[in-house]
């Protein structure tokens, strides 16, 4: 019963209620001059 009940923590609806937002925590970062942060987040170098 433990196992059917689990969900993972990227599934579940926040506790805090409202919508998430659009852009979330990494849009600034993005429209940075970092070329290593984009390729940290996954949006440069090589694919």
């Amino acid at each position: 019963m433990l196992i059917l009940s689990y969900t993972p923590t990227w599934l579940r609806r926040s506790p805090h209620g409202g919508p998430p937002p659009g852009d979330g925590l990494t849009q600034a970062i993005l429209e940075g001059d970092d070329e290593e942060a984009r390729i940290l987040l996954g949006k440069g170098g090589y694919t």
